[in-house]
């Protein structure tokens, strides 16, 4: 009877682990990007729960809207001693 217990309990362990291990939550306002083996599969979006093969396909994070600056146009001298029109 405690065998069984034990081994009960060790699979339930097992299945919360690989659940956690397994799924991702992509949140409003930025990009999942789902790598298998550092090879980009799938853009995930929408926002919601999702779900991966653990251990073999990694999740990286970007943001959705990225803040950019915009300046002036100013006049740099390149190497040639040429002027160059640059952002």
């Amino acid at each position: 009877m405690k065998k069984r217990l034990i081994i009960g309990v060790a699979a339930f362990v097992l299945i919360i682990v690989l659940g956690a291990a397994s799924s991702f939550i992509v949140k409003e306002g930025q990009y999942k990007v789902v790598l298998k083996f550092g090879e980009a599969v799938r853009v995930v979006e929408a926002p919601g729960l999702y779900f991966k093969i653990p251990f073999i396909e990694n999740v990286s994070t970007l943001p959705k809207y990225q803040m950019t600056y915009e300046s002036n146009p100013t006049q740099i001298l390149t190497k040639d001693k040429k002027t160059d029109h640059r952002r």
